[in-house]
């Protein structure tokens, strides 16, 4: 007796215990059923045939279709014409080769028609032995997501077509502004030649028409002064008129030689730039020296003149600002280019206070409008080179 009371009493105990496990499945089965039906994405159970089995409230209310009405319905029911073979194709890969599977669609939902686009993530299994792969699918809703993708890929197509339209007016202007540029080169280069032809035409003229006439007066002054015998009272004008001849004459021949120093000393840059020597030898106290080699036949009489301004103010810098001693000018001519040199013992860029000054900005600028360029290389205590390479006009 005493032992069927034990017994009993083990059996009581163990029933409590089922009742309590019982108690905690229930309680765990009805928490993942919220949580299954109250999940933020669709879940969805398809069978090998892609019928739907079971599917959580959120898959429900994204196919807006009551869930018991989805049950035993092929889930292509709800795929759009157009990804009819994508979902046919996803669903064939899960069911041969198992694994993962991921695909988007588009979705028609409900009676209404209304589209969406969703992700579909799908992993295959297979409920009991024996028995064909299944799916289980989880169903996001992308649709806003798509949307805001496609903004943003039309807006960045926008920018890009805007860009490309700035672009090409930037491009434009460009090209706009590198054509009024060439064209003022071109005009300042005209405008330089005729200057240079100006005043070569007036340096002739002077040499060639006032100099001559003054020259004559002091001849036929002369020869007067001969016939008018020693006691003639008209000696003394005519001394008077001779001196005047010869004063205009030599200040002729000095406007002459500023107006156009190469016409002064004779045809060419060879002369021209020995001339040049030997006036700033005579006028600075300085040793300069002058050479000429290669081709200077041919080059026209403005680019001579010019190349001489610019060989005459790098000399008058090497002296002014370099406190140069000595200065030596060379000229090279090649069939492509003529080259000009100027190289002094000065001080160097660093000691010159107006190294950049408006006197290398005007050997520049008339390099550049030949067409030409001009570089100045320097070192402390070891001088300056100033080198302008002109092309050959064809």
């Amino acid at each position: 007796m005493h032992e069927l009371q034990v017994h009993q009493v083990e059996l009581e105990l163990q029933n409590e215990e089922l009742r309590e496990a019982q108690t905690r499945a229930e309680e765990a089965s009805e928490r993942y059923l919220q949580l299954y039906d109250s999940a933020p994405v669709g879940y969805f159970t398809l069978g090998p045939y892609g019928k739907i089995l079971q599917v959580n409230l959120t898959g429900a209310d994204l196919l807006c279709v009551e869930r018991r009405q989805l049950l035993g319905r092929p889930f292509s029911d709800f795929v759009a014409p157009e990804d009819q073979d994508t979902f046919y194709l996803h669903c064939q890969r899960l069911l041969r080769s198992g694994g993962r599977a991921f695909c988007e669609l588009n979705l028609v939902a409900g009676d209404a028609g209304a589209g969406m686009v969703v992700r579909m993530e799908s992993v295959a299994y297979v409920p009991e032995r024996g028995a064909r792969r299944h799916c289980r699918a989880i169903v996001l809703d992308i649709t806003q997501l798509r949307h805001a993708q496609d903004a943003l890929f039309r807006a960045h197509h926008e920018l890009e077509r805007r860009i490309g339209e700035r672009t090409r007016e930037l491009q434009a202007a460009n090209e706009q502004l590198r054509e009024q540029i060439e064209e003022r080169r071109a005009l300042e280069r005209e405008i330089l030649q005729v200057v240079a032809r100006e005043r070569m035409r007036m340096t002739r003229e002077l040499h060639d028409g006032l100099c001559q006439q003054l020259f004559g007066i002091r001849v036929l002054t002369q020869a007067a002064r001969r016939k008018a015998g020693a006691d003639a009272p008209v000696l003394a004008d005519l001394d008077l008129i001779a001196q005047c001849a010869e004063d205009a004459e030599h200040g002729a021949r000095n406007i002459s030689a500023g107006l156009c120093p190469v016409l002064a000393t004779g045809d060419g840059l060879a002369p021209a730039l020995q001339h040049l020597a030997e006036e700033s030898s005579r006028l600075m106290a300085i040793r300069c020296t002058a050479s000429a080699r290669g081709r200077l036949e041919s080059i026209d009489e403005d680019v001579i003149y010019n190349l001489h301004a610019i060989a005459r103010e790098a000399v008058r810098n090497a002296v002014r600002h370099g406190k140069a001693s000595w200065v030596r000018i060379a000229a090279r001519g090649t069939k492509p280019a003529v080259t000009l040199t100027v190289h002094d013992n000065g001080r160097g860029l660093s000691a010159e206070p107006s190294a950049d000054g408006l006197g290398l900005r005007l050997m520049r600028h008339q390099a550049d409008l030949m067409g030409g360029t001009l570089t100045l290389t320097s070192q402390p205590g070891a001088g300056t080179t100033v080198v302008c390479r002109i092309p050959r006009r064809r």
